[in-house]
């Protein structure tokens, strides 16, 4: 099948069935985050509601979900970010990608970091959100892809700054089992 990635403002009833007809078998879907001032600080031009809306046509159309979100946009916070990790388990999809957030050369967030008014995350800020992210989403039985960016020059060569580091998934991961064995020790 045809997996593809788009908006949740790209959904509606007409291209779902579009996509059926040519054998798209899962979608995965830019929410970025469902807390309503972070979308709007981030100019996502999507809604909270909107992403409900996409996630429940492609559920009933049989079709694949899957909900990338992206952590430290303009606005978010911890709370903020595994607020939307619970409503994202609550949506139900069968899969999961987490992106820091990065400033690249070029965009809007730059002229936001250059000028002060936005401040990434740093890398073990990042590592720490996700996890506590990712097993709320492995015990709920959601797959999740990948954790951070995949690694490209051309990537690697236009960040600006935030928590980039081509093994960040890996470092998730260790930080999850190193927090497993803290708490069996305290046990």
């Amino acid at each position: 099948g045809i997996r593809l990635s788009t908006r949740p403002d790209y959904i509606n009833n007409r291209i779902i069935g579009i996509l059926k007809e040519y054998g798209v078998t899962a979608i995965e879907l830019g929410v970025q985050s469902l807390d309503p001032e972070v979308l709007k600080k981030s100019k996502r031009g999507h809604s909270v509601a909107d992403v409900e809306n996409a996630c429940a046509i492609i559920k009933d159309s049989g079709i694949k979900l899957g909900i990338q979100t992206m952590l430290g946009l303009p606005g978010d916070t911890f709370s903020k970010a595994l607020d939307t990790a619970y409503k994202v388990v609550s949506i139900k999809p069968e899969m999961v990608r987490i992106y820091p957030a990065l400033v690249l050369k070029g965009t809007e967030l730059e002229e936001l970091y250059q000028s002060g008014s936005y401040k990434p995350l740093s890398v073990e800020e990042a590592v720490g959100w996700c996890a506590a992210i990712v097993p709320l989403y492995k015990a709920n039985g959601i797959t999740v892809l990948r954790i951070g960016l995949h690694s490209s020059e051309e990537m690697e060569s236009s960040i600006v700054a935030g928590p980039y580091h081509p093994a960040f998934g890996e470092l998730v991961e260790s930080r999850i089992l190193l927090n497993r064995i803290l708490e069996e020790l305290k046990k």
